[in-house]
């Protein structure tokens, strides 16, 4: 008999390869990479951490999304998000980390 564990997720995840950085809160860079999935809740995302990673505590990341805003424009316009979160998991991915990241608050 197979047992199934019950989804967690609330939000549907949409593929989506996006420009990150995490950092301390002071800014310190941990890892840059991309996002494999974004939901309104999280992302989970490639990086070249470095070590240290803490397993506990808020982080920043900042995230480069398209800019919609002038439609019609013929220049590809991005613009810089920041989230406080936290690692919920993390796991290595040949020489990357996957790290699955909660939002806790949307910074800018």
């Amino acid at each position: 008999m197979t047992s199934h564990k019950a989804e967690r997720r609330f939000g549907a995840r949409t593929s989506r390869a996006y420009p990150v950085v995490l950092m301390t809160k002071r800014r310190r860079i941990l890892g840059r990479g991309r996002t494999a999935n974004i939901s309104q809740r999280g992302v989970y995302l490639i990086a070249d951490c470095v070590d240290g990673l803490p397993k506990s505590g808020e982080l920043l990341l900042e995230l480069r999304l398209p800019d919609f805003t002038k439609p019609g424009s013929k220049t590809r316009r991005t613009r810089t998000v920041q989230y406080t979160c936290r690692v919920v998991r993390a796991e290595p991915v040949g020489q990357l980390r996957g790290l699955a990241v909660e939002f806790i608050e949307k910074r800018s």
